[in-house]
């Protein structure tokens, strides 16, 4: 039994497993527990002063070997020891962060609500380069995703911006912009699914009737689909599968973007 998280829905939290099928997940107070695979308490931990832990915290996870970090909408990223729950390092940004979190080669990365993707050392959290993209006023509604593929970094920004920057030193690569002049009304209905990365493609869709498929080393657009859909794509051998905001599974040819079939899933349910 937890404190309750208020307003979960919009949460877009992470639920952690680390390798061993231990639980890491966190309540309304902002306090950390791991739980072992019978779900017994091995250790709980909340960094939180009383007054922040009356704000709604929000908190993303991610792992690597002894190491949990985690990020959260205050603005704090800090590490924890996984065996013990001890604070590591903390540090704190200018701005609430707003992604997944993903971890290379002892480096961290994540983009902020001001589009800012930051790295830092796993180490001892120092920053080690920040790459700003267009900042916009009114900031997105859903976690930024970000994926990272070789030797580069590739991630959305509310404004529909898809940037790949170099993992060591973030210098962009290349920038793909996916809408057009809008307002920041306009910017704030938009909602983005996960970047899916396939081999050299990448895949991502809106709510705006767009799914997009762009080549990994160039960003440039191999084809685009009209089709709305906020969930993850998932590709099997040439196929993609996603699921639209009216509830038809799609399956398109990866190499054309022809849809090959539809379905809908929601027959026979009220």
């Amino acid at each position: 039994k937890f404190s309750k998280i208020y307003d979960f829905k919009n949460k877009n939290s992470d639920f952690l497993i680390t390798p061993n099928y231990h639980f890491v997940y966190f309540d309304g107070n902002g306090t950390i527990f791991k739980l072992d695979e019978n779900l017994t308490l091995v250790w709980k931990k909340n960094i939180y002063s009383k007054k922040e832990k009356k704000l709604s915290l929000s908190l993303n996870f991610s792992y690597d070997q002894k190491k949990i970090i985690v990020t959260d909408n205050l603005a704090y990223i800090y590490a924890l020891d996984v065996m013990n729950g001890n604070v590591i390092w903390k540090q704190k940004n200018s701005s609430a962060f707003n992604s997944e979190i993903k971890i290379e080669n002892d480096k961290i990365y994540t983009v902020d609500f001001d589009n800012v993707l930051n790295c830092y050392s796993i180490v001892d959290g120092k920053r080690l380069w920040e790459y700003k993209s267009e900042n916009t006023f009114i900031k997105s509604i859903k976690k930024l995703s970000l994926v990272l593929s070789d030797d580069k970094a590739i991630f959305i920004n509310s404004v529909g911006d898809i940037n790949a920057l170099d993992l060591q030193n973030g210098n962009l690569i290349w920038q793909t912009p996916t809408q057009g002049i809008f307002t920041n009304e306009n910017y704030f209905s938009i909602i983005y699914s996960d970047i899916v990365l396939d081999d050299k493609t990448l895949l991502i869709s809106n709510n705006n009737k767009e799914l997009f498929a762009l080549e990994l080393g160039t960003g440039s657009i191999l084809w685009k689909q009209n089709i709305s859909s906020i969930s993850r794509s998932s590709i099997i051998d040439k196929m993609i599968f996603t699921i639209n905001d009216n509830g038809y599974l799609i399956v398109i040819d990866k190499e054309n973007g022809n849809i090959l079939r539809s379905t809908n899933i929601k027959t026979n349910q009220k």
